[in-house]
This record gives C-alpha cells, structure tokens and sequence, in this order.
C-alpha cells in the first residue's frame, strides 16, 4: 500500500513546483537581496526605502512572473495551452532586481529631503539666537550668582 507522499509527481504537479520555486527565487532576488545590501552598505537607507523595496520587488516580479514564459506559451509552462505571456523571458529576475534596487532608492530619497530641510532650518534659527544667547550668557551667570542658584 503506497501513500500519496510517496507517489511520483505528475508532469502537472512538477509544473507547478518549478514555477513556485522559480516564484520565490525572484521574489528573494528582488526584494530581500537590494534590502539586504542597502542596509548593510548605504547609511541613507531608511524605513520607507525598506518598505518600498520589499513591495515594489515582490509585486514586479510576481507581475512579470504572470505574464512570463514560466506561466503560458510553452509546452514546459504551467498552463501550456493558454498563451498570455507578454514578458518573453522565463525569469523576471533581468527586470526585477534592477527595479528593487531602484525603489529602494527612490524610497528612501523623500526622508533626505526632508531631513535636510529641516537641518537648514535649525541652522537658520540658531544663527539668528546665537548672537543673542552668546551676548546674554556672561548676564545670565550673573544673575544666577546673585540669586544664589550657581556656586
């Protein structure tokens, strides 16, 4: 009596094995590999570049994936008789990665906008206080010395 783990996979069933496999390895190269790398050699990179990596990588490559050769068009495709593949690669991993690394990038670009912003404006209002908080510091001891709040 044979189990059904133990029975050989169909030709169907092996299909779709390949292309699931196929699925995660794009998925891996496409959104965790240019996460990896920028957060381990880009000081720049921020949450939003994460979030933007990671999303952008994952759903181009499982739209090209649909639309490939590995889905339709050849008899070695999980549906061999259907023929909607506009991408006329097997792989999207060629258009994928690529497009990781660049939303990534883009993601991350608004935060140091709006971090040099802000660091200008905190460089304009200090050195319109500085004058002022220099000229009155020798007053300000002095004061605290008559108050008896300084030693």
């Amino acid at each position: 009596m044979a189990s059904a783990a133990s029975a050989p996979p169909t030709p169907g069933n092996l299909k779709r094995i390949v292309a699931a496999s196929l699925i995660g390895t794009t998925i891996g190269a496409s959104a965790v590999t240019p996460a990896l790398t920028y957060s381990l050699f880009w000081r720049g990179f921020t949450r939003t570049g994460l979030l933007a990596t990671l999303y952008g990588g994952a759903a181009c490559a499982l739209v090209l994936m649909v639309f490939s050769k590995a889905v339709s068009g050849t008899p070695s495709a999980v549906f061999p008789d259907a023929d909607f593949a506009l991408f006329p690669m097997q792989s999207t991993g060629l258009v994928s990665v690529p497009f990781g690394y660049l939303a990534g990038w883009l993601g991350s670009r608004p935060d140091h906008w709006h971090r040099a912003a802000a660091s200008l404006e905190n460089r304009r209002l200090y050195e319109e206080s500085e004058a002022r908080l220099l000229a009155a510091a020798p007053e300000a001891a002095r004061q605290a010395r008559f108050d008896g709040t300084m030693p």
